[in-house]
């Protein structure tokens, strides 16, 4: 299974969304040894260094035909690769932080994928005029959020340092994340 996360704007959340879903799904006993991690952002690679701590191992080529989950954190620009990579993906996770450029990334992924499948996740939510105007627009253009995940320091401060994802979270938050991942991953 080939999971992309991909927007064409910077800045929406898609390392942390890769990097939280690969900690999320390793955390299960039975995805032991099956998950592979590819960093395509080759500038940054910060999924790379998000990684580096777990047992995950992390390439920058493009994804292994025969990993059986294989997640892909993409750069917002769409060179000729990550293009490849979008109409392969079994399942395509655009994360956005609502607005004007938000909403220009998403319709790029738009042409090259189509609509149907993308699961728009909301990273960073805040309930400003500019956001709920970009959600209404999406919505009336027929896409599905499939969750937002507030803005957790602790989330971040866990990636960086290596400990598990939910470490200090309360069960509510815990709960509240692993719902919207699973939501993600089901469709």
């Amino acid at each position: 299974m080939l999971i992309v996360v991909a927007n064409n704007k910077g800045g929406q959340g898609k390392t942390l969304t890769a990097t939280l879903l690969s900690r999320y799904l390793a955390s299960n006993p039975e995805n032991e040894g099956n998950i592979l991690c590819c960093d395509l952002d080759h500038t940054q690679q910060n999924f790379k260094e998000n990684m580096a701590e777990s047992s995950i191992p992390v390439t920058t080529l493009v994804p292994v035909e025969n990993a059986p989950l294989c997640i892909v954190d993409t750069p917002p620009s769409l060179n000729k690769e990550v293009i490849q990579v979008i109409k392969n993906a079994d399942i395509l996770i655009v994360p956005i932080i609502l607005g004007k450029h938000s909403v220009q990334g998403v319709m790029r992924i738009t042409e090259i994928r189509g609509k149907n499948d993308l699961r728009l996740v909301v990273n960073e939510w805040d309930a400003s005029s500019i956001q709920k105007q970009s959600e209404e627009f999406l919505s009336e253009k027929g896409f599905k959020f499939f969750g937002k995940i507030p803005k957790y320091k602790r989330l971040a401060y866990n990636i960086d340092v290596g400990l598990d994802w939910y470490a200090g979270f309360t069960d509510p938050t815990i709960e509240k994340i692993t719902d919207i991942l699973n939501k993600l991953l089901k469709g």
